[in-house]
């Protein structure tokens, strides 16, 4: 007898023995329970995981002698027959292969003939996609108003190419990758009726090889069982399947994680040896970093993480010597380096460099700690600022019965020419200031935006700000209504009364900004220890640091 490959030895019978389908399994042996067979289905998704044997299956449950049954004898003549594609009312037709019109309407013509023996005529279209859209055409009419006895099921990988007016005369059924786990289950139990000696790693390496494809892993099972005979070692394996042994990886991985760019670097000439491609080398590293990283945000990552249970300790142990933020820069260094290194004229040279980048990689510090540090900052400075400003506002509120307007210039106009608040009291700098520090600690964006601006003017309704031509942009953005409502509120609780804001438009900065700004272009480039701002000294001291470029 000749040699029947297993991908057609083991193709599943039943609805029950397609694995990774269950909710299609389960709607189609309903609509068959209840007697709703649709006249047409369409079944797509990726090649191999089970379309045209779905619909192998959802015919022999419409013509078996027991049915329409959802649990087909597969023991009649009419099982047998569509088991064995001998059927005469079940016809499988390649749409690749019959893309012309021509074709449809022979089609057309055949529909119109009862079925021989069973109850139903089934007509199982593969690659549907195939076809022309003359055919499609052609096709329409039939769809539109079939016979009672007539069902389609089309099958396809690429369900987009479909018109979509036929797409809405057909249930859809969109199929799925086929999980590892699941895969090297139904590998396993295959193995097992076989008399095949194969163990959990190699199972794993066959459903990674097969990329969500049961006939692809079957098929590279033949494969390997021809190569090394029925006892499948990992040695075989990686000859096969052509891709990197799994402790390479890790060595790799750790070669990293101990900063140790000299065994980084040898790994990949070790590679280069070997005659490994370094792009699926890539590849490799990137799901592991992934997976380690899936160790670092769930408490159970082994519900994400696709590899056998001798390795998930391995990966926990692994996970535990970096931060999430070093895993995410790994996993974008070599996902870029995975697309670059295609077309880069000595591919070993640029892993080489991106694996020493990889290794000296300093420690990153997680981002909320470095929050953390800069609200503690903030926090002191406030404070203060806070424990500074009674003082000074005290006593000049003790000299003022009432606060007088301030007007130096035509407020109405939309530019004001040298405005400024020479005569105002340091108290309403102070309070205004006060104002901008409580703005940055709700929106620090906006803060920033008031910190560029001068304060014009001050009345008893009315506070102004006003920024050069060169700034103007702060004034749009300062105007939005959410901004206003805040600021205005703000002026409310630190003047103890309802004031206006407005940032208008001003030729050029007072002179007295002048100066100040002066000052900072022209001052020294570098101060001795003793000279750094007390706030500076604060930052450094939370922060941590050197001062590359000191400014006073």
């Amino acid at each position: 007898m000749a040699y029947q490959v297993l991908a057609r030895k083991w193709r599943p019978q039943v609805f029950e023995e397609v694995i990774g389908q269950i909710h299609i399994a389960r709607a189609l042996q309903n609509a068959v329970k209840v007697r709703k067979i649709a006249h047409a289905y369409l079944f797509s998704g990726p090649r191999g995981v089970g379309k045209t044997t779905m619909a192998r299956i959802l015919a022999k449950t419409l013509n078996c002698v027991e049915g329409p049954t959802p649990t087909p004898c597969n023991r009649c003549a009419s099982c047998q027959e569509i088991t064995g594609g001998q059927s005469v009312d079940v016809l499988e037709i390649d749409g690749a292969s019959n893309t012309g019109v021509d074709d449809v309407r022979e089609l057309r013509e055949m529909v119109k003939y009862v079925p021989f023996q069973g109850k139903y005529k089934v007509y199982i279209i593969d690659e549907v996609h195939m076809l022309s859209n003359p055919a499609f055409n052609a096709l329409l009419k039939t769809l539109e108003e079939p016979p009672v006895h007539i069902v389609f099921i089309f099958a396809t990988t690429e369900s987009h190419k479909i018109p979509s007016t036929i797409r809405s005369r057909c249930q859809h059924f969109q199929f799925k990758r086929i999980s590892r786990r699941d895969m090297a289950d139904r590998l396993n139990h295959i193995a097992t009726q076989e008399g095949i000696k194969i163990g959990e790693p190699e199972l794993f390496l066959l459903a990674k090889g097969a990329d969500g494809s049961m006939r692809d892993a079957l098929g590279l099972l033949d494969q390997v069982l021809a190569y090394g005979g029925p006892h499948v070692c990992q040695e075989d394996l990686l000859t096969i399947i052509g891709v990197v042994a799994r402790p390479q990886i890790l060595a790799m991985v750790q070669a990293i994680q101990q900063k140790d760019a000299s065994r980084a670097v040898a790994q990949v000439r070790e590679l280069v040896d070997q005659g490994h491609d370094l792009r699926q080398f890539c590849h490799e590293l990137v799901e592991t970093v992934r997976d380690l990283l899936m160790f670092k945000i769930t408490k159970q990552p082994e519900t994400l993480v696709e590899c056998p249970l001798e390795e998930i300790e391995e990966l926990k142990i692994l996970s535990q010597g970096f931060s999430t933020e070093e895993l995410q820069w790994l996993f974008n260094i070599f996902s870029q380096t995975y697309e670059e290194i295609k077309n880069f004229f000595y591919p070993p040279f640029l892993l080489e460099l991106v694996v020493i980048r990889a290794a000296r990689i300093d420690p990153v510090e997680p981002l909320g700690t470095i929050l953390e540090k800069v609200m503690a900052l903030e926090k002191r400075l406030q404070d203060s600022a806070d424990m500074a400003l009674p003082a000074s506002s005290s006593s000049k509120q003790d000299t003022k019965s009432s606060p007088q307007p301030q007007d130096l210039s035509n407020t109405g106009n939309a530019t004001i020419k040298e405005g400024t608040l020479e005569n105002s009291t340091p108290d309403i700098s102070g309070q205004w200031q006060k104002v901008v520090q409580t703005v940055k600690a709700q929106r620090p964006y906006l803060a920033s935006y008031l910190d560029q601006g001068v304060l014009i003017n001050f009345t008893d309704d009315e506070l102004i700000i006003g920024y050069p031509k060169t700034s103007s942009f702060f004034i749009e953005l300062i105007h939005k209504e959410e901004n206003i409502s805040l600021i205005t509120s703000l002026l409310k609780g630190v003047f103890n009364r309802s004031l206006k804001f407005k940032a208008i438009l001003i030729e050029s900065l007072p002179a007295s900004e002048k100066a100040t700004k002066g000052n900072q272009q022209t001052s020294p480039r570098a101060t001795a220890p003793g000279d750094i701002h007390p706030v500076v000294k604060e930052a450094l001291k939370i922060l941590g640091g050197e001062i590359v470029d000191p400014k006073t």
